[in-house]
């Protein structure tokens, strides 16, 4: 797919009238990899001159020249944006072949108490789901038995019906009648003796490689990411910073709190107001960043530096629709949510 990709790119400097179907696959593959900017920096010649044949083109379906116009917007705005509305709501479905897809989004269910209205707007929403081993035992103890039989005579197994389709690990902590239990339902599930990596890394290197397979870009909310032990949290805090820019989106959420890295360069936040508060920060976490400034925040910053032992921003308010952000290193954005814990998975 890359080859051709390429060889879509490489027409345009041949003033060559690209077909209908390099159109469509070229604006596709374009929203794929525009979050790995590093990526597209050396194309953005080949790019240009794409749109500039494409703008001149008689022929071109609606759609696809809106996906197109869109594209070239980002590429030469270069700035990030981050839409949290992907996170909840109905999921997202293509009334046509001319229609833009979404990325999947995978949910990766970790072993910590989250809020169950929260979990299952999530799991209604995935394309994929996946637990980090022992986080498999929450998802039976919370919905087998009679619950879990309830569900399935109501849905097809493998739906709606809170059937994991992997479970991945070194599965020290899943119970043998829950693995037993998925496993006769289709789950699939797999042991990783690596031990230099926590539950959580060993899920997202099997999602980079099957993204890759599907040559797709996935969305991923790591679910249950904050309000456990301490350093399994700042551990998988570490893993956005070691898997930034891998996956479409990587979103670290729990009961109370959703955050995510933001990468260095400009970036623009909408915050989901059916499931965020406006409260929020902006953490220099493992570095410090020279400069900071945003626009859109109760207290914006102007060129700040920001780091742990000095200057950081927690406690702010978004005052606006959105919020702009524009930093010289990798900064940690998280926001407050609305849902309690009185009721928990």
């Amino acid at each position: 797919m890359l080859s051709r990709f390429q060889a879509c790119l490489s027409t345009c400097s041949w003033k060559y009238s690209p077909s209908f179907e390099d159109y469509r696959f070229l604006h596709r593959q374009l929203r794929l990899q525009l979050h790995l900017r590093s990526n597209l920096n050396h194309r953005n010649n080949d790019i240009i001159r794409f749109f500039s044949v494409y703008n001149n083109s008689k022929n071109k379906p609606d759609s696809i020249s809106k996906n197109c116009e869109k594209l070239e917007t980002m590429v030469n705005a270069d700035t990030q944006v981050h839409d949290n509305s992907i996170l909840l709501g109905d999921p997202v479905v293509r009334k046509n072949d001319e229609d833009e897809e979404p990325d999947p989004l995978v949910l990766l269910v970790l072993n910590t108490q989250v809020e169950r209205k929260l979990f299952r707007s999530l799991w209604k929403r995935s394309a994929i789901r996946i637990c980090a081993d022992g986080g498999a035992n929450r998802l039976y103890d919370e919905y087998s038995n009679s619950k879990m039989a309830s569900e399935l005579n109501e849905c097809k197994v493998g739906a709606h019906c809170f059937i994991p389709d992997y479970v991945r690990g070194d599965l020290d902590s899943i119970r043998s009648e829950v693995a037993q239990f998925y496993a006769d339902l289709g789950t699939k599930i797999e042991k990783v003796h690596d031990q230099d990596s926590n539950d959580m890394e060993k899920c997202l290197d099997f999602l980079q490689r099957l993204q890759a397979e599907r040559n797709q870009r996935f969305s991923v909310v790591a679910l249950g990411s904050f309000g456990g032990r301490f350093d399994q949290t700042m551990a998988n805090l570490n893993a956005a910073y070691k898997w930034n820019g891998v996956f479409s989106n990587l979103v670290l959420i729990s009961t109370h709190s959703l955050g995510f890295l933001l990468s260095a360069g400009s970036h623009k936040i909408i915050i989901n107001k059916d499931f965020e508060t406006t409260t929020c920060g902006l953490l220099p976490i493992g570095t410090p960043s020279e400069s900071v400034t945003t626009k859109g925040l109760k207290w914006n910053l102007n060129k700040h530096k920001m780091e742990f032992g000095k200057l950081i921003s927690s406690s702010n308010e978004v005052v606006e629709d959105f919020v702009l952000v524009e930093t010289s290193h990798p900064i940690f954005w998280c926001t407050d949510l609305k849902y309690a814990s009185s009721s928990v998975l």
